[in-house]
């Protein structure tokens, strides 16, 4: 776990309900609804050092070196 958030924190720091949270990670694949739950969610792990990274290798997260 990189930040050590649990749904509870993620979901305060985004600003999105827990439940919304719960959904969105229950469901498997590309979001394709709840973009602005979705953009919350990403804005909040960026704050907090979050880097996504799009690799030859692959797709992953890590924290900002």
């Amino acid at each position: 776990m990189l930040l050590e958030w649990d749904q509870v924190e993620l979901a305060k720091r985004a600003g999105v309900g827990v439940a919304t949270l719960r959904r969105l990670e229950a469901v498997p694949g590309i979001l394709l609804e709840n973009n602005n739950s979705a953009s919350k969610i990403i804005s909040a792990l960026i704050d907090a050092d979050i880097e996504f990274l799009n690799t030859s290798k692959g797709h992953g997260v890590r924290l900002k070196l």
